[in-house]
C-alpha cells in the first residue's frame, strides 16, 4: 500500500473519531484515534525519506493522533524518535516539541484529553501566560499614559517645564517589561521563556528600586510613614493596590517561566548532527 492510501485512511478514521467525540462517545473516539494513528504509522513506512516536509507532516500527525487516543507513552516515544532525526524540518520539530511540553508537563489529564482536544493547539500554560501578561500590560499602561496626559496638560496651561515623578518613571519601565514579555509570548516559541524570565525579572528589579527610593525618601526626611499614603504607598511611594497586584502577578509568572524553562531544557532531546 502507498503513503497516500494509509494517510487517507488515517484522515477518514480521525474524522470519524471527531464525530464520535462530539457525540460524547469518548472511548469509541479514542479507539478510532488509535486506529488512525496506526494507519499513519504505516504511512510513515512508505514515505520517501528525501521528502522532508511529507515526513515531518506525517510524523506530527501520527504523534498527535496517539496523543488524542490517550496513548501518551507512544506519543512521547514517537516525538523523541523523530526529534533525534536530522532530516525532520523545523516546523515539525516545533510542533513535536509542543506536544512533548504537554506530555512532560502533564498539562492535560490523559482521561480528559479527547474531551477537549480538537486541534494541535489546545489551551495550554503558554496561552494562559500570554493572555495574563497581555492583559496586565494593557491595563497597567493606562497609569503612565495618564501621567503623560496630565503632564502635557499642566505644561500647556501653566507653561512650566514639569519633570516626571519617580514612581511614574518606574511605571514606564515596568510597563515596557510587561509589553516585551507579551510580545515574546505572541511571536516567539522556544525563546519565549528566556525573554519572559528577563522581562519579569526587570519588573521585580523596578519594584525593588522603587522600594529603595521610598526608603531613602523616608530616611532623608526623618519620616517613618509617607503622609497621605496607604501601606502600599509607604513601601512604594505613589503606588496603589493595582501596582501591588502587578508585582505579585509578575513574581508568579517569573517563577512559572523559570520552571518551564528548566523543564524544557532538561527534557529537550539532542538532535543528531
Amino acid at each position: 500500500m502507498s503513503w497516500e492510501h494509509h494517510h487517507s485512511a488515517s484522515e477518514i478514521l480521525a474524522s470519524a473519531a471527531e464525530a464520535l467525540k462530539r457525540l460524547g462517545e469518548a472511548q469509541r473516539a479514542r479507539d478510532l484515534y488509535k486506529s488512525a494513528a496506526e494507519e499513519e504509522m504505516l504511512a510513515l513506512d512508505q514515505v520517501d525519506k528525501t521528502k522532508a516536509r511529507t515526513l515531518g507532516v506525517t510524523a506530527v500527525s501520527a504523534t498527535a493522533l496517539f496523543y488524542k487516543a490517550g496513548d501518551h507513552q507512544a506519543a512521547k516515544n514517537l516525538a523523541n524518535q523523530f526529534l533525534n532525526q536530522s532530516s525532520i524540518p523545523l516546523f515539525a520539530r516545533e510542533q513535536l516539541g509542543e506536544i512533548l511540553e504537554l506530555l512532560d508537563g502533564e498539562l492535560i489529564d490523559a482521561t480528559t484529553t479527547n474531551r477537549f482536544l480538537k486541534t494541535l493547539t489546545p489551551f495550554r500554560t503558554d496561552a494562559w501566560r500570554r493572555w495574563m501578561t497581555a492583559s496586565v500590560a494593557i491595563l497597567y499602561s493606562f497609569i503612565p499614559a495618564w501621567a503623560v496626559a496630565s503632564t502635557i496638560n499642566i505644561r500647556r496651561t501653566t507653561g512650566l517645564d514639569i519633570g516626571w515623578n519617580a514612581s511614574e518613571n518606574y511605571r514606564f519601565v515596568i510597563t515596557l517589561c510587561l509589553i516585551i514579555a507579551a510580545i515574546a509570548f505572541s511571536l516567539l516559541r522556544s525563546k519565549a521563556n528566556w525573554v519572559a524570565v528577563f522581562s519579569f525579572a526587570g519588573v521585580i528589579v523596578c519594584f525593588y528600586r522603587w522600594s529603595a527610593f521610598t526608603n531613602a525618601v523616608k530616611a532623608n526626611t526623618g519620616l517613618s510613614f509617607i503622609p497621605d499614603s496607604s501601606g502600599i504607598g509607604n513601601q512604594f511611594i505613589g503606588a496603589g493596590l493595582f501596582d501591588l497586584m502587578v508585582l505579585v502577578t509578575s513574581i508568579a509568572l517569573f517563577g512559572l517561566s523559570v520552571v518551564l524553562l528548566v523543564k524544557g531544557n532538561s527534557n529537550k532531546p539532542q538532535a543528531v548532527p
